[in-house]
């Protein structure tokens, strides 16, 4: 019965060519599950709706409509800084995916405007339990890649390293590095090659090519706890490649050293770290930072993150969010399991056995999630009758208008009409939303398929006759 569901599917009011479409060559031995609902819960369309499949950053409505739901659209990650003993300046980490260069100098602002002459900076990230940076199932081909950030209690510069790569004066030549002021590239030192983790030590294995010739520079982790540089930059302007660095907290105390030196405040030796990494201290959590308050920033609301989310379908984001709603639930340091479980009593309460899935990280990024569309529809459903509905569909991508989806389906009567979230990984395409129809209103809609081995073009064509389908409908 279960291998019937799973290839024809049940057609209560849609029309039965929806089967026909789902029997493409491009999803030949592909794993397919499909679900469309109207907003009050009657299903029209079932095939396979209850396989679990890998759900790619379909995943991340989860995270993002837990969160809605226990902490409100106007809930807000805050970073602070305090003062201790002597010079002591904390920075107190709040997990905040988009705390970037320009807050951590308002910090230095504030610094110098409270008369402090004399620093010395430590930093507190107790906020994110310590040793889950990366998620079980992340692949080892993502280590550093711009979409796979470590996840830690400060996030800086959403973890990512701009590089800048000048061409060399001839074909054949290494390009050269150049960072964003205030850090300098560094070589790995003659005969000093140890392991460990990733910063600003590059070494150049890149070449410069004739112009005209395809951009392939990338970065791969070398063995030396370097960052290498790979692929050929063509002659002409700059080429610009991004590197997910391993401590990115560490750069941002540098930062924040470089802007407290801009205005004429001395910054001293940090003292002998109890942690890992230089100047983080291994603290206890403590819910609210002690110590007078320097400076306190308050990230964009909850309402607004989703989008930043949802859109691009940004990964640190839903990480650290998945993280913060057990900070916020249980006060103590965000896990991955804290989360977990709280996702799952969530599922649970809007009627979805948690047993039926398997949640491995926030994002999707993982390997080992597993999601059904029945499950994804039930999110989308309770989304779509409760308080946050305006806030859930401004936030996703739009067909042919924003986000992930802003190329896809124009030209197509799915265009304008399909708010959904993406999901796409290697051999994996996910797609869950909101269809505006021409008669029946807006419909609910998942449809999940991995062991995908089709063409790109053939996926983009099949998942917008789909759309077209429903929203023509």
């Amino acid at each position: 019965m279960l291998l019937l569901a799973a290839a024809v599917g049940v057609a209560l009011g849609l029309p039965p060519s929806l089967d026909a479409l789902l029997a493409a060559p491009t999803l030949r031995g592909a794993h397919v599950g499909a679900l469309v609902s109207t907003t009050d819960g009657q299903t029209l369309y079932d095939r396979g709706a209850d396989n679990t499949i890998q759900p790619a950053s379909t995943l991340k409505l989860l995270v993002g409509s837990v969160a809605l739901d226990r902490l409100g659209p106007a809930y807000r990650f805050a970073t602070v800084l305090t003062r201790g003993d002597g010079d002591a300046l904390i920075l107190h980490g709040g997990g905040d995916p988009l705390l970037h260069r320009a807050d951590l100098d308002a910090a230095a602002d504030a610094v110098q405007r409270a008369g402090i002459e004399r620093a010395q900076l430590t930093l507190d990230e107790s906020h994110v339990a310590p040793g889950e940076r990366r998620a079980p199932g992340w692949s080892v081909d993502d280590i550093l890649q711009d979409y796979a950030p470590v996840v830690n209690g400060l996030p800086f510069e959403e973890n990512v390293l701009p590089l800048t790569l000048v061409p060399g004066a001839a074909i054949g030549a290494p390009p050269a590095i150049q960072l964003p002021p205030p850090f300098l590239p560094l070589a790995v030192p003659a005969g000093a090659c140890r392991p460990g983790p990733t910063l600003l030590t590059f070494t150049m294995a890149a070449l410069t090519v004739a112009q005209g010739r395809p951009d392939t520079s990338d970065v791969t982790a070398g063995p030396c706890g370097d960052v290498v540089v790979t692929g050929e930059v063509p002659l002409g302007p700059p080429s610009h490649v991004d590197a997910a660095v391993d401590q990115p907290e560490v750069l941002a105390l540098r930062y924040f050293a470089d802007a407290l030196t801009r205005r004429g405040v001395t910054v001293l030796p940090s003292l002998p770290s109890s942690g890992p990494l230089p100047g983080v201290v291994d603290a206890p959590f403590t819910p609210v930072p002690t110590g007078a308050v320097v400076w306190r920033h308050d990230g964009e609301p909850l309402g607004a993150l989703l989008a930043d989310m949802w859109l691009p379908s940004d990964n640190l984001i839903a990480e650290e969010l998945l993280r913060e709603i057990d900070v916020a639930a249980n006060a103590h340091a965000g896990t991955l399991a804290g989360g977990h479980a709280l996702e799952r009593a969530w599922l649970r309460a809007i009627g979805i056995d948690p047993a039926t899935v398997t949640l491995a990280d926030g994002s999707g990024l993982s390997q080992y999630n597993r999601f059904t569309p029945r499950a994804l529809v039930a999110i989308l459903m309770h989304d779509w009758q409760g308080a946050g509905r305006a806030t859930v569909v401004n936030a996703l991508p739009l067909a042919g208008v924003r986000g992930d989806l802003l190329s896809a389906m124009r030209g197509t009567p799915a265009e304008g009409h399909v708010f959904a979230k993406t999901g796409s990984m290697s051999h994996v395409r996910g797609l869950a939303g909101y269809v505006s129809t021409r008669t029946r209103g807006t419909l609910v809609f998942a449809l999940s398929i991995d062991d995908w081995i089709g063409t790109d073009a053939d996926l983009a064509a099949l998942r917008a006759a789909f759309c077209s389908r429903l929203a023509a409908s």
